[in-house]
């Protein structure tokens, strides 16, 4: 029986599962364009090993309806195509046996069994990749001490800049270790490594600042780059989907253990 271009090999484990070949290969048939007959094997991957042996020699796709032994017939299809690049590449295994034929219902599993061949026979085209390449240049944007502080334990392993949006009675740091400034971001775009944002209000703090934390002139539509954004201002996100944007980090600020 074949199933989308590969042949299938299905046992019964030894009559462990009460499996109707030829019920199964109808159910196959209507849910996945099957076609030949289906035999049913029962000690596939040690009795009859030889009938695997026979459909590897044929240098067809297969399917085979066991994932326990699986190492054993990748083994096997190797040792049989020594010659082959990649000799496994032919190969598909599905799991009937714990996912369907050994359920309390196993009986009556045959059109579950059939789902599970058809979805394992499909052709699923390789997921697309980004390289994402980041050279540790930080972003921690909050509105008061707590984004300094968590700066400075950044500081270790990143780049690390401090930007507070309208900030307000913030004590000067007794050492300026991190680069802090205030402004808000008005834009954000980009991800993990390649993140771009205009700043308004943007100006950096003044070393002479006393009481607290003072800044000089503010300008208008300031852009940057960065790798990383921490998020502390606990506002509205920057970006729509925030939590599946790599590199955009938003902590709860009120929560210590979030933002370590």
């Amino acid at each position: 029986m074949k199933i989308n271009g590969r042949t299938v090999l299905v046992c019964d484990c030894a009559h462990s599962m009460a499996l109707d070949g030829k019920a199964l290969a109808k159910a196959c048939g209507a849910a996945a364009e099957a076609e030949g007959e289906l035999t049913l094997a029962t000690q596939l991957c040690r009795g009859q090993l030889d009938r695997f042996e026979a459909r590897v020699a044929e240098g067809v796709p297969l399917l085979v309806a066991c994932t326990q032994e699986a190492p054993l017939f990748a083994e096997i299809a190797a040792q049989d195509n020594p010659d082959a690049d990649s000799p496994d590449a032919n190969l598909a295994f599905t799991n009937i046996r714990e996912r369907a034929g050994w359920s309390d219902e196993g009986a009556l599993a045959g059109p579950k069994i059939a789902a599970l061949l058809a979805e394992a026979a499909m052709d699923i085209p390789p997921t697309g990749t980004i390289t994402l390449t980041s050279e540790g240049t930080c972003l921690v944007y909050g509105s008061d001490e707590r984004a300094i502080e968590v700066a400075r334990q950044l500081s270790g392993t990143l780049d690390v800049t401090v930007l507070l949006k309208a900030p307000k009675d913030v004590a000067p740091p007794r050492v300026m270790d991190v680069p802090v400034f205030k402004g808000t971001i008005r834009a954000a775009k980009g991800w993990l490594g390649n993140f771009e944002i205009v700043v308004d209000d943007y100006a950096p703090a003044i070393p002479a600042s006393r009481a607290v934390l003072d800044f000089e002139p503010a300008r208008h539509g300031a852009a940057s780059r960065c790798d990383v954004i921490v998020d502390l201002t606990g506002g509205a996100p920057l970006f729509p989907a925030h939590g599946k944007r790599d590199g955009y980090l938003r902590p709860d600020p009120d929560s210590p253990a979030a933002v370590a």
